[in-house]
C-alpha cells in the first residue's frame, strides 16, 4: 500500500503540489500556443488548486467531527459543512469567470487536482504493491526455514537426550550386573568355606 493510502491527509497535499507543478509548465506552453494570458491562466489554476485542497480539509474536519457525534448531531453538521464547500467554489469560479475565460477553465482543473491525485497513485507506486509481495513471500520462506530449523535443533536435542539417557541405562544395568556376580562370587566362596568347616568337623568326630 502507498503512503498517500495510508496517510492520506498528510501525503494529499504534497502529492497535488507536485502534480500542480508538473501541469503549471503545461499551462505554461498551451497558454504561449493559444495567445492566453500566461499570469492570469496560472493564477486561475492555482485558485483551483487551493480550494480544492481547502475543500479537502474540510472534509478531513467534517469527517473527525461526523464520527465523534451522535446520529442526531451527524445529521445537523452535514448540511452547513456541504453548503460551505460549494459556497467556497462558486466564489472562486465566479472569481476566475470574471477574470477571464481562460481563468475560469484553469480554475476548473485545478479544482480537479485532489480526485487526479488519487487517481494517479497507481502511476506513483507502479512495482511497488509487486516488490512487497516478493518481500512478504521472501519473509514467509526465511520463516519457514527458521522454523524447520529450530525444529530440527530440537530434534536433534531430543534425540542425544535420549542416547544419553539410553547409555545411562546401560552403564547401571552393566553395574547391576556386576554387583548381582560379586554378591554370587561371595555367596559361593561362603558356601564353599561352610562345606570345609562341616565335613572337617564330621571327620574329626569320626576320629
Amino acid at each position: 500500500m502507498s503512503q498517500l493510502r495510508k496517510n492520506p491527509v498528510r501525503e494529499v497535499p504534497k502529492r497535488v503540489c507536485l502534480i500542480s507543478l508538473v501541469i503549471t509548465v503545461l499551462i505554461i506552453g498551451l497558454s504561449f500556443y493559444f495567445d492566453w494570458p500566461i499570469l492570469l491562466t496560472v493564477v486561475g489554476f492555482w485558485m483551483g488548486v487551493t480550494i480544492n485542497l481547502v475543500n479537502f480539509r474540510i472534509i478531513v474536519l467534517g469527517s473527525k467531527s461526523f464520527l465523534e457525534k451522535s446520529e442526531a448531531g451527524k445529521r445537523a453538521s452535514m448540511t452547513p459543512n456541504i453548503m460551505l464547500r460549494y459556497l467556497l467554489y462558486g466564489a472562486v469560479f465566479l472569481i476566475a469567470w470574471r477574470i477571464g475565460t481562460s481563468t475560469l477553465l484553469a480554475s476548473f482543473l485545478g479544482a480537479c487536482m485532489v480526485n487526479f491525485a488519487f487517481k494517479s497513485d497507481g502511476f506513483f507506486t507502479m512495482g511497488l504493491d509487486k516488490k512487497e509481495g516478493l518481500d512478504l513471500k521472501e519473509r514467509a520462506s526465511i520463516d519457514r526455514v527458521e522454523a524447520f530449523e529450530t525444529e530440527k535443533d530440537s530434534m536433534e536435542e531430543a534425540d542425544s537426550k535420549q542416547g544419553e539417557a539410553l547409555e545411562e541405562e546401560i552403564e547401571v544395568e552393566k553395574l547391576e550386573k556386576e554387583i548381582e556376580e560379586e554378591l554370587e562370587k561371595v555367596l559361593e566362596e561362603k558356601l564353599e568355606e561352610e562345606i570345609k568347616e562341616e565335613s572337617e568337623e564330621e571327620i574329626e568326630v569320626y576320629l
